[in-house]
């Protein structure tokens, strides 16, 4: 047989797949295992999960096991790269958030952000996030980033708009949990490949 009628699948190569992140004020590390036992107590904040249908971990070891599988850093098929980062500040090394992107094949990334409550409203989410942002850009030629946010989540939704995420999509009765019903927007932001550096 010369050839196949099926394309062959392209694997996700990953870029610097273990380098920290630097910002002013934070380290983003690669997430692994070990992350777990640091960010577990920050997790069992009742405030993280008020527009989210999860709820915190059952126990340290779930948690390990789900970060353990992350630390591939690729989905089970090797196309898409999942990205994840602790984020934790330079002055106290205390952890205080997780940053995630998922990349697909065509360079089209899922953005998500979780921050403990007692760290909000201090610019570190915005700090990590444009960090995170720049090496999607630079490293990976992502040309568009995707978020999804209950439309009640206040907070989420000027950290989307900080980082030049425009709302285009609304979609109601997405889900229901915690005894009511969940309203969606979906942000995007496109990423101009000639001059990734832009921030305007």
């Amino acid at each position: 047989m010369v050839g196949s009628a099926y394309p062959t699948k392209m694997m996700m190569q990953l870029i610097h797949p273990e380098l920290i992140l630097h910002t002013q004020r934070l380290l983003l590390e690669p997430l692994k295992q070990h992350h777990a036992a640091l960010l577990y107590p920050i997790w069992q904040d009742p405030q993280i999960y008020c527009y989210i249908p999860q709820d915190p971990p059952a126990s340290l070891k779930t948690l390990e096991q789900r970060y353990q599988k992350l630390e591939q850093r690729l989905s089970p098929t090797g196309e898409e790269a999942w990205l994840n980062w602790a984020v934790r500040l330079k002055s106290s090394d205390l952890f205080v958030g997780r940053v995630e992107a998922s990349i697909s094949p065509i360079r089209i990334a899922e953005f998500a952000y979780v921050f403990g409550s007692q760290f909000w409203n201090n610019g570190y989410a915005t700090e990590a996030c444009q960090q995170v942002l720049q090496v999607l850009s630079d490293d990976y030629g992502v040309i568009e980033l995707q978020a999804q946010v209950d439309t009640r989540n206040q907070t989420s939704i000027r950290l989307l708009e900080r980082l030049h995420f425009e709302r285009v999509e609304y979609q109601a009765d997405v889900d229901f949990f915690k005894g009511s019903s969940s309203h969606e927007y979906t942000y995007r932001r496109s990423i101009a490949q000639s001059n990734p550096t832009d921030t305007n």
